[in-house]
């Protein structure tokens, strides 16, 4: 009877705690998130003039808000369990919980359920979403560019049509003009929009459509492949011989899969390493050193991430051996932690 006590002692522990990680990271979340957008209106609000305004920069930059923030998902997920686990221990259940004979790992494992949940959510709503509204935003900035003279213009053929167009996102054109020629090779029609969509050899202007094959975007780089979903990137790979993809184009691209698809598993290592580092010590700890301690730990491995993602692409070779060490690191560091609590 008193193994079933317990076991129900615990299940309802983990399920309060599961629910609590999770709002409390949502809530660290959109608290940078919303500071992020203040300080993004404020240091953007010196381009505002009669045709950039104010409606304007609070369009685009909400439009953009939430795929740049995928940046704070990792450290989130450390502080939103940092701060559960404090919560959880000034209120004396972690000795309750730890007397029912749960080991520091496994309640570790238990406050990073929801942090990773909600990891795995924001993962799949930028795929879904989120991209596609920062993608919508940087073309309606580009519609209204204050300085229209400043264009540049590509151009390219595709049998008897001839395309103008001054910027490619994934799937749309920016000022595009498609002149139609006739058999003699003279002008028969000219069709021009301020945006068309591209699609499977098709390109939409209007409510017209006309097959028109499109040579592959050469803007392919590490700026512009956080811009495009997962399924597309690996349609890029799929695809690459076809395409001829350079190998410095897969390399961006193998890369930032990686990155994005490992984000839970990155989470999930910062939050066990850090709660061993709190298991070890019985003091107890005010919320400011959880706060500082998780925003540093994040930045720290951030920084890792970045050195070894840099170097990567800078050798050439074995990108994905390279870009996998500093989840290698902190899971060594883990396990030295977790040998010595």
């Amino acid at each position: 009877a008193n193994y079933f006590i317990m076991v129900n002692l615990v299940g309802i522990f983990s399920r309060h705690i599961i629910l609590r990680t999770f709002v409390i990271t949502l809530l660290v979340y959109l608290g940078i998130t919303f500071l992020d957008l203040i300080f993004s209106i404020i240091g953007d609000a010196e381009d505002l003039d009669e045709e950039f305004t104010l409606n304007d920069l609070i369009f685009i930059t909400l439009f953009r808000l939430f795929h740049d923030s995928m940046d704070y998902v990792q450290g989130s997920c450390l502080l939103g369990a940092l701060i559960s686990l404090g919560l959880f221990k000034r209120d004396g259940n972690l000795t309750i919980i730890r007397s029912n004979g749960l080991s520091p790992i496994k309640i570790s494992l238990i406050f990073a359920i929801g942090p990773i949940l909600f990891s795995l959510f924001m993962v799949s709503l930028d795929n879904k979403i989120f991209i596609e509204a920062a993608n919508h935003a940087e073309t309606f900035d580009s519609q209204i560019s204050r300085d229209k003279l400043d264009i540049q213009f590509s151009w390219t053929k595709d049998g008897n049509k001839i395309l103008r167009y001054s910027q490619r996102e994934e799937s749309v054109i920016l000022n595009s003009t498609l002149i139609l020629l006739d058999e003699d090779n003279l002008v028969k029609e000219i069709i021009s929009s301020e945006k068309a969509e591209i699609l499977d050899g098709l390109i939409k202007i209007d409510d017209s459509e006309f097959s028109f094959s499109l040579p592959r975007n050469e803007n392919l780089n590490r700026s512009s492949v956080k811009n495009i979903p997962i399924k597309s990137l690996k349609t890029y790979l799929r695809e690459s011989e076809e395409t001829k993809l350079e190998d410095k184009e897969k390399n961006f691209i193998i890369m930032e899969v990686l990155k994005r698809m490992l984000l839970p598993i990155s989470a999930l290592l910062l939050i066990l390493t850090a709660s061993m580092l709190f298991f070890r010590d019985q003091r107890n700890i005010s919320f400011g050193s959880y706060v500082v301690g998780g925003f540093l730990g994040a930045f720290i491995f951030n920084l890792i991430q970045e050195f070894f993602f840099s170097m990567s692409l800078t050798i050439q070779s074995n990108i994905v051996v390279i870009s996998l060490t500093p989840y290698l690191l902190i899971l060594i560091i883990f396990y030295l932690t977790y040998k010595r609590v």
